[in-house]
């Protein structure tokens, strides 16, 4: 097998005959990297990471919802080439949540990714 890159201007491109097996053609979930979280400024488990591989450059969002259904959070991949997420505890006006149980979603073109992130205060 032979695998070879060609980097020009930023961005790579990685050519193989075997490719279609070996690299991911639309979005693949990850995994969130902390799913219990303690947003409380010491540094250590303030937020949860979403990850995920993005090769189409897909819009991606993130929302967080508490168990009522409500929308608590919105997350958004900084650039086209971002590979994760982040939720820093907080709601859309910036306060810390409150202790509890809460639902992300996570979408891209044709991908829809739901889990549990619990807050711990």
């Amino acid at each position: 097998m032979t695998l070879w890159k060609l980097i020009f201007a930023g961005l790579v491109w990685v050519s193989s005959a075997q490719q279609n097996s070996l690299l991911p053609r639309a979005f693949q979930f990850q995994g969130a990297s902390n799913r219990f979280i303690t947003p409380n400024g010491d540094g250590k488990n303030d937020a949860a990471y979403f990850n995920f591989s993005n090769p189409q450059f897909s819009s991606i969002t993130g929302r967080i919802f508490d168990l009522d259904g409500k929308r608590v959070a919105s997350m958004a991949a900084g650039t086209p080439s971002a590979e994760q997420l982040v939720w820093n505890g907080k709601s859309d006006e910036g306060k810390i949540v409150s202790a509890g149980v809460y639902v992300y979603v996570i979408e891209a073109e044709r991908s829809v990714v739901r889990g549990l992130v619990v807050v711990i205060r």
